[in-house]
């Protein structure tokens, strides 16, 4: 840490020597921005600084509040009673590790901080999953679909995006027995992940014994054995259901947010060809 310089009052050394310990600044995130809130009090600093230390993030290129300096600090006035707004762009990376100075043209007194971004999978393709793995022989190939798809051989729902213009959809069924799964690495850090599902089946004139599931897992970084599940939805052998309705899920994940994990969503199908299905996933958010 850079000295403080010999210009400040007694008394505010003190205090900032306290604060030090705990922090010059809260940071916090959105998808696409920083939220500075100074915890040193009654004070302003017209010259604050932050630097991004993360390869593939960057301060956005419009900063109204926020000029960027020869020495590659980005220049901005904070207060205790006002937090600062600092818009990010680049790569959907997280934590993002950045610098803040309560003087940045030294840059002075100066703190690293990783700051967790919340993650939102509505509107990417399959590609920025980490594991995707369908059917041999799937009844509906899982992708990214519009609004609009149905499936003809029972009476179904049509899919409708809960947000955005695309949702994950898949059949539900196919040459089992066997698992589709999808899932998504997270490095330390995050809370609780949300999404929302529909689906829609006929397990009645088609042989059907056995009950068909939908799991929320949590697993090792990188996959292994289960460290949590979660059974979302059983479509009962032997039943119709034309349409669940658009349905919300929330999953607690704070007991393992200071270790990396991999979040997998799992469709269980345990028998080959047992009646037509349609599943849609969405608006997932990771925070």
């Amino acid at each position: 840490m850079h000295p403080i310089p010999k210009s400040f009052p007694l008394l505010s050394l003190c205090l900032i020597a306290q604060i030090s310990h705990a922090g010059f600044f809260t940071p916090s995130a959105t998808v696409d921005e920083l939220s500075i809130s100074l915890n040193i009090p009654n004070k302003t600093y017209n010259s604050a600084g932050i630097k991004i230390n993360t390869p593939g993030v960057s301060l956005a290129g419009s900063q109204p509040d926020c000029t960027v300096i020869s020495n590659g600090y980005c220049r901005f006035s904070i207060n205790d009673s006002t937090p600062a707004t600092i818009a990010l762009a680049g790569l959907d990376i997280s934590p993002v590790n950045i610098t803040l100075c309560l003087n940045a043209n030294g840059p002075i007194s100066c703190q690293n901080y990783n700051v967790t971004k919340p993650m939102n999978l509505d509107n990417m393709t399959l590609d920025a999953f980490d594991l995707v793995e369908d059917l041999d022989s799937p009844y509906r190939a899982m992708t990214t679909a519009q609004a609009g798809i149905r499936d003809g051989a029972f009476h179904s729902f049509s899919t409708a995006p809960t947000n955005g213009t695309y949702a994950i959809v898949n059949g539900f069924d196919g040459g089992g027995p066997g698992h589709i799964l999808l899932g998504k690495d997270l490095l330390a850090g995050y809370n609780t992940v949300t999404f929302d599902y529909r689906a829609g089946w006929d397990m009645v004139p088609y042989g059907a014994s056995q009950n068909r599931t939908f799991t929320f897992r949590i697993e090792p970084y990188g996959g292994g054995t289960a460290l949590q599940e979660t059974v979302i939805l059983t479509a009962n052998a032997g039943t119709n259901v034309n349409d669940t309705g658009a349905q919300s899920s929330t999953i607690d994940i704070s007991s393992f947010n200071t270790q990396n994990i991999r979040i997998v969503f799992d469709w269980y199908i345990p028998e080959s060809f047992t009646g037509p299905a349609l599943f849609q996933l969405d608006n997932i958010n990771i925070s």
